[in-house]
């Protein structure tokens, strides 16, 4: 029974109050038999046998109605659910009905009854069963189907996130998966039957107190075409239809295509409107993000605007629950995941999750079943397709579903060895019965043995990360195991070596010699620490040479991260290293030369531009900084594992997609990916201390890795095809380059220090998120933005708004410290708040502009550009040290104010007038004029000194293009002999 517990009473909102009057409505209808047009069986019964044919007639009064309703349960969408009596079965129902029946379009009609025939086909144990569909005497639609006692799987997980005790209690993980598989045996029997739900939630999931589990709201689903036919529906519409095999209607007129779901939930293809590409796939996405809840309890897309959320979805923007074992803990419970085993999200169910989820259908699971199977696989303790688990995980999960065999197996080796040494001391043991514990010992041993490369294996991985103790104690358990192993004690003496034990890792080695006299490593290793136990008597400060040697040794071993860590201790104080590492390059086929070496110790390498195929050579070079631009060859950067790089340069590698050794590069300030436009995962980023990032060009959206890198300053975004900034929010950004994005909200910049902003060909139209930054520079060409006031305050420098709807300036006012501003192609009318600013640069060509007083006084020391307005006067500029002013296509009739001015370039061309120009000669500084056709004053300007260039336009706004005085004057004699 659809029993929602209510915690606090429901809103009033608009849809209740509907709901609420249609319930009063109803009551007139409904509760009256009369109003279905039929008897009830009650009324049958009692009036049966009788001869009055009126007593078979219909009855009007309340209470003699097929259902007696109670009240209101819930509402949504197109209609209302209602608690009822059926008084012909003597049950309670859920009696949906529809709001506004009358009114409703035929559309919405055929929706709502195709939702009843549907589910009312669809008959499963984990679909709501649907009863009855009518339609009252006042044309209300309603279908009735059972009532369930229980909560919705949304009720739940919020209740766990939240930390209620005893839903954690109650709903641990394990029952949470049955739930889910419960919804995944619905699912796939619609999808047998070709339907697809579209609208799967967790809101949509009731669980009932006694284990039941219902798919609800079947309002959206929709009925694909048989296999092999063809789609006839036009392009963007839906199909609607009956089921195979069903009892239902014929086929409901074609529904418009639209956006329908959950956007929370739904595919990319819904997002998009892809109306053909939705399919059976289209809700395993749902139930991967229904899965993603039961995980985080969080829906898998949040955002703070429809579009935003639109926007994750159909890229595919959704950060894996596993994720979420790394964050903060805010769950009241105290644990990422309270209800999930010890607290942490399993990272099998996580990848199950993605998999779902995974923007391309294709990557998804191609059936509910195949889901289900990875879900059973999970319960039952064995290894997920999703996670590609590798010998380790799968070994630990064969324990894990074996504890009993395994513990009897570790029992039977404990009895084993008890009963060897039992033998032992009983003498009277018979040498038969001795002979075959011993054999069973020795067996057990050599089993035993078989696992020793594994620890050794796993020491290995702990040196290479530099973590000394545990590799220590792997190695120690590898040769516990088996000492005979001459590798073994190799590894040994290569750990102790890096913990500067060197007495005890020249045993190590030795011993390595005496198993394997011919071992290299071993060999060379011992005999170089033996030279430093020799020239050394502090042996916990090793005089330069011996540390070189170490560390030469280390290198040409290819134990890079040791290496690194060894040249550390003596790089400051060795003055032959520098000639090593030339060697080195020369042999990897690099320029020696172009390695630099500063007094401080660190090493620098530019190879810009050179032609380099691999950077082999530079293994074991410490390098602090690197430039690789342009070096168009180089695709692999595992050479690069473990430097202490601060500054990388990678522009224009278009081969390399690879960022993983970088992963470690924990000095990296600045990173220039410019022009790489294979690299598509910025996750190997993810915690670099990095202040500088060029990712111009970039070809993914994804910057989620980005959120982990807490000290970035600088980022350049540019042509790439970004669209969310969440990532960047609290980030200290001075500088963010964005031109050309796919960007259409700035609001997660909001609080942070940017000075330096580029919006330039962004369909923003929203800037409020910048208020109260300390911006110098805004660029907004060619935004959507119409409303500029939160630039109020600011000590902007620079701000361009070319082809930007801005409306009005008045957020400028006062701005004193504005010195370049662009209005061009703006709907601006009125420049009042400019007044007495002290700018160089205006612009304000095709705008509404026709009165500049306010620029009377004004220091304008270089440029204004007036042209295409209705500017007609021009006394507010007398004595401006202007240098260079378009007046082209103007209504100005007199250059008068002109006069005196030092200005170097003057368009007058396009004017409707013929100005007197003899005010210009006063203008002795001219270098470039263009004056309206055919101004017979010129005549006046002849011999003006600087004058270069000197004609009636200026094609292209290319001054070289513009005649010389010489040539105008010899075409000028010519027309007027």
């Amino acid at each position: 029974m659809i029993k929602f517990k209510a915690k606090e009473q429901p809103k009033a909102t608009p849809q209740r109050r509907a709901a609420e009057q249609l319930l009063v409505q109803l009551k007139r209808t409904l509760d009256a038999e009369a109003g279905r047009g039929n008897i009830t069986i009650g009324h049958f019964l009692s009036a049966r046998g009788s001869t009055d044919h009126s007593a078979f007639a219909p009855q009007t009064q309340p209470g003699t109605g097929f259902y007696s309703l109670e009240g209101v349960v819930a509402t949504g969408g197109m209609g209302a659910v209602l608690k009822a009596q059926d008084n012909n079965l003597a049950r309670t129902v859920a009696l949906k009905v529809m709001l506004n029946s009358a009114e409703a379009s035929e559309q919405t009609v055929y929706s709502f009854v195709a939702e009843a025939q549907i589910t009312g086909q669809l008959e499963h144990p984990n679909i709501v069963p649907l009863h009855d569909i009518g339609v009252a005497a006042d044309g209300t639609i309603y279908y009735t189907m059972k009532l369930i006692e229980g909560r919705t799987l949304r009720d739940i997980l919020k209740d766990i996130r939240e930390g209620n005790a005893d839903t954690i209690q109650r709903f641990p993980l394990s029952r949470l998966l049955t739930v889910f598989q419960k919804v995944c045996d619905g699912i796939a029997y619609a999808h047998s039957r070709r339907v697809v739900h579209r609208d799967l939630k967790p809101d949509n999931v009731m669980v009932g107190e006694f284990g039941e589990v219902l798919v609800l709201d079947w309002g959206l689903a929709k009925v694909l075409p048989e296999p092999g036919q063809a789609d006839t529906e036009e392009a963007g519409a839906e199909f609607s239809g009956p089921l195979p095999g069903g009892s239902g209607a014929d086929a409901m007129a074609t529904m418009a295509g639209q956006i329908k779901g959950t956007p929370n939930y739904m595919a990319p293809e819904q997002a998009e409107g892809r109306v053909a590409d939705i399919d059976t796939r289209s809700d395993i996405y749902a139930l991967g993000g229904i899965l993603y809840c039961i995980l985080t309890t969080q829906p898998p897309i949040t955002g703070s605007s429809l579009d935003e959320i639109l926007t994750k979805v159909t890229e595919g923007s959704i950060t894996p629950p596993s994720v979420f074992n790394d964050l903060p803990v805010e769950n009241p419970a105290g644990k990422v995941a309270p209800h999930c085993p010890d607290g942490v999200i399993p990272t099998a169910l996580s990848a199950v999750a993605m998999k779902c989820m995974a923007r391309d259908s294709q990557q998804r699971y191609q059936s509910v079943e195949e889901l289900q199977a990875d879900i059973a696989a999970y319960q039952g303790g064995y290894a997920t397709r999703a996670q590609d688990a590798n010998i380790f995980t799968l070994l630990g999960l064969m324990l894990q579903r074996n504890k009993k065999e395994v513990f009897m197996a570790l029992a039977a080796v404990i009895a084993i060895f008890v009963v060897i040494l039992g033998f032992l001391g009983k003498v009277k043991l018979s040498e038969i019965e001795a002979q075959k514990a011993l054999k069973r010992a020795e067996e057990t041993v050599v089993e035993l043995r078989k696992t020793a490369p594994s620890f050794a294996a796993v020491a290995e991985v702990d040196l290479s990360k530099l973590q000394f103790g545990l590799a220590l104690t792997n190695i120690d358990q590898a040769i516990s195991l088996d000492g005979s192993n001459a590798n073994f004690h190799n590894i040994k003496g290569n750990i102790l070596t890096s913990l500067e034990d060197y007495a005890a890792a020249r045993t190590a080695y030795e011993r390595a010699r005496e198993l394997k006299p011919d071992h290299p490593e071993a060999t060379k290793s011992s005999i170089v620490i033996a030279a430093a136990l020799r020239d050394n008597s502090n042996l916990k400060k090793l005089k330069p040479e011996s540390y070189r040697r170490i560390y030469e040794a280390m290198r040409e071993q290819g134990r890079v991260e040791e290496a690194g860590l060894m040249f550390a201790r003596f790089a400051a104080g060795d003055t032959g290293i520098i000639d090593t590492f030339r060697k080195n390059l020369a042999a990897g086929g690099i320029k020696p030369e172009l390695l630099e070496r500063e007094t401080s110790g660190e090493f620098h390498l530019n190879l810009s531009g050179q032609k380099v195929t691999s950077l082999r050579g530079l293994n074991g070079i410490p390098l602090s900084t690197l430039n690789l631009a342009g070096c168009t060859e180089v695709t692999d950067l595992s050479a690069l594992r473990g430097m202490p790089l601060t500054r990388l340069d990678l522009g224009g590698l278009a081969g390399l997609s690879d960022l993983g050794p970088l992963n470690d590069s924990k000095q990296l300030v600045e990173l220039n990916l410019r022009g790489c436009i294979n690299v598509l995962d910025l996750g190997p980023l993810a915690g670099l201390p990095l202040k500088r990032l060029d990712l111009n060009g970039y070809r993914a959206t994804d910057l989620k890795p980005l959120a982990a890198v807490k000290s970035l300053e600088w980022l350049d975004l540019g042509a790439t095809q970004v669209r969310d900034l969440s990532p960047l929010a609290g980030r200290p950004l001075k500088w963010l380059n964005l031109e050309n994005t796919k960007v259409v909200s700035v609001s997660a910049l909001k609080g942070a220090p940017l000075q330096f902003l580029n919006l330039n060909n962004v369909k923003v139209d929203d800037i409020s998120g910048l208020a109260g930054m300390p911006l110098l520079t805004n660029l907004m060409d060619r935004t959507l933005v119409r409303d500029i006031s939160a630039l109020k305050g600011m000590r902007l420098q620079h701000l361009s708004c070319f082809k930007a709807p801005v409306q009005g300036i008045a957020a400028l006012e006062k701005m004193t410290s504005l010195r370049y501003l662009d209005l061009r192609e703006t709907t601006v009318a009125s420049i009042a708040p400019l007044s007495g600013m002290p700018l160089d640069i205006l612009r304000l060509a095709d705008t509404q502009i026709s009165d500049i007083s306010p620029l009377q006084g004004a220091p304008l020391n270089i440029e204004l550009d007036l042209s295409g307005t209705k500017v007609s006067k021009l006394d507010a500029l007398r004595g401006a040290p202007l240098q260079l002013l378009n007046l082209s296509k103007t209504e100005v009739t007199t250059v008068a104010p002109l006069a005196g001015m030092p200005l170097k370039t003057l368009r007058l061309d396009g004017l409707p007038t013929q100005p007197d120009l003899n005010p210009l000669w006063e203008c002795q500084d001219l270098e470039q004029l263009s004056i309206p056709f055919p101004s017979p004053s010129v005549v006046a300007l002849r011999q003006l000194p600087k004058l270069k260039r000197l004609g009636y336009n200026v094609p292209l706004d290319n001054w070289d293009r513009v005649t010389t005085p010489v040539t105008f004057w010899k075409d000028w004699d010519a027309r007027n002999k």
